[in-house]
Order: structure tokens, then C-alpha cells, then sequence
């Protein structure tokens, strides 16, 4: 085992086999204690945003939808390890395939 020491807040564990300096901790982000926070975040520039959009082929369209169903939207998609958009978009995709 590894001495422990205090990185970001948080303890990490560093063994003997790492480079000097080097934290390993990438368990931190994955299970979001890093990154899921305001601090960690910044909006894309737009030229990002629509070279995504041109990329995935997908157009931005505004929908009202009732304030429960986007918050049971929001707890299905958590579970199922998406945001509430993409599982939207998952949604409408098999709906339509299905439909044809």
C-alpha cells in the first residue's frame, strides 16, 4: 500500500510505481467528486457548439414540456447514466424508428 496524501480536498492514494509529482486521480473525476461542480465548468464557445451540432448532425429546437415530466425525465435519465436531453433524444429516436 501506497503512502496517503491530501490532494484537492481529497485523500489519494500514491504508490511507489508512480512518477514523482503524479496523482492518479482519475476515481475522483469518475465518480464525479471532481468536475460535476460549477467551478469545474465553462460554457463551449459557440464555433465549438455548432462544430458539435454540424458533427452529430443535430439541429437545437425549443419544446415546453410540463415541469413533472422534465423532473421525471431528469430521475429516469440518471438512472439510466445519461442527461435528460440525450435520453430525450434516445426517446424520440426509438419512437420514430418504431413508427416508420
Amino acid at each position: 500500500m501506497g503512502k496517503v496524501i491530501k490532494h484537492k480536498g481529497h485523500e489519494i492514494e500514491v504508490t511507489e510505481n508512480m512518477p514523482e509529482g503524479y496523482v492518479d486521480d482519475s476515481e475522483l473525476w469518475e465518480n464525479g467528486t471532481l468536475g460535476r461542480s460549477a467551478e469545474h465548468a465553462k460554457p463551449a464557445p459557440k464555433e465549438v457548439e455548432e462544430a458539435i451540432d454540424n458533427a452529430l448532425n443535430l439541429a437545437p429546437i425549443t419544446i415546453r414540456l410540463q415541469k413533472e415530466l422534465v423532473a421525471d425525465l431528469k430521475k429516469i435519465a440518471a438512472k439510466e447514466g445519461l442527461g435528460y436531453q440525450a435520453y430525450v433524444r434516445q426517446i424520440l429516436t426509438k419512437h420514430v424508428a418504431a413508427t416508420k
